[in-house]
């Protein structure tokens, strides 16, 4: 007995200073000896932005011109390019101009009887780049009631006359053929419709504008509310007349609009008219060299308005004429004339 009890070791005492699971997890955690950095995630907008694709890069300056610069600019490189062609085709015309071998006649209205059935080819692209179909435009805008139109050619003036302010419209052209192209032209428009189409009395005439022209219905005693003529003066041999019947056919309150191409503001321009207007004639029918202003002083109708196209050089008219009064006295003579005499200067 005494034998196995000195044989017992002695008691592991270590386990008493063991804690218990409950007192673990009661007692605070041992700090670390060094802090790991933590990052802090990012927010989701921020994930969704750095997901996103780049942003495009920066409109150049012609995106980033405003509408009301843009127009502008647009209109003048339109005024730029007009006047460039219409430089352009004076410049062919004039540095390498057709030369007859015979006397050119002053009346060379028959030149469009051979040129009726290509007229329009001949001219429609060069009078659209240069402007004048957009005058022509405005130019029948202003027709009103019962309305003349003189040497109305192949129609290009018909589908611009409004059928709401237009009652009754006279075509007169001396070249049966053209007056042919211009009827064509008319079955056209009726058929498209538009507000052309709505004019409700259309008449085609083949007579001499330097004859007395009956009025509307071919009553000779009637006159016209309007009367228009585009590129007519440079044809005739006998411009004052044409003006003075075109007077004779209008009522006393009524108007005379004329678009005419002559002479311009410059004397070298001028200098290449003159060479190269018996060739000119002689293939199209046309005097381009004639002085519109001196022919409208002569004519003996009230000048209303006279004003030129600066991009043309000054060698596109536009007019509008009225009958002169009766009681025209001397200083409204000369205030017209002196009219007259500010639309030989440029105009800006």
């Amino acid at each position: 007995m005494g034998a196995k009890s000195a044989a017992r070791p002695p008691p592991n005492n270590s386990n008493k200073n063991k804690p218990t699971q409950t007192q673990a997890a009661a007692r605070p955690p041992k700090p670390l000896e060094f802090a790991p950095r933590a990052r802090k995630p990012a927010p989701r907008p921020a994930r969704a932005a750095a997901a996103a694709p780049p942003p495009p890069p920066p409109p150049n300056a012609a995106t980033t011109l405003s509408r009301a610069r843009r127009i502008p600019l647009y209109a003048a490189l339109g005024v730029a390019s007009a006047t460039g062609l219409y430089v352009a085709f004076l410049a062919h015309s004039l540095l390498r101009p057709y030369e007859p071998a015979y006397a050119v006649p002053a009346d060379v209205a028959d030149r469009y009887d051979s040129n009726a059935v290509r007229f329009d080819a001949d001219v429609d692209s060069m009078e659209r780049k240069t402007g004048i179909v957009r005058l022509r435009r405005q130019l029948a805008a202003r027709a009103r009631g019962d309305v003349l139109e003189a040497s109305a050619g192949t129609g290009r003036n018909s589908a611009f006359y409004d059928g709401g302010k237009v009652r009754r419209l006279v075509l007169l052209d001396r070249s049966g053929a053209m007056l042919a192209e211009a009827r064509r032209k008319w079955l056209e428009i009726k058929r498209e419709g538009g507000r052309a189409a709505r004019v409700r009395d259309v008449e085609f005439r083949a007579a001499s504008a330097l004859d007395r022209i009956p009025g509307p219905g071919g009553d000779a005693a009637a006159r016209f509310d309007t009367v228009v003529q585009t590129m007519g003066l440079c044809s005739t041999h006998e411009p004052e007349l044409l003006l003075r019947r075109l007077g004779d056919a209008v009522k006393d309150d009524g108007r005379i609009f004329l678009l005419e191409h002559g002479r311009g503001w410059y004397g070298w321009l001028n200098g290449w008219l003159d060479r190269s207007a018996p060739g000119h004639a002689d293939a199209h029918g046309c005097w381009w060299n004639k002085d519109v202003g001196a022919i409208v002083e002569r004519s003996g109708l009230e000048v209303v308005e006279i004003s030129r196209p600066w991009y043309h050089l000054g060698t596109t008219w536009w007019v509008e004429l009225k009958r002169a009064s009766e009681a025209e006295t001397p200083h409204t003579r000369n205030r017209l004339r002196f009219s007259t005499l500010l639309a030989l200067l440029p105009q800006r």
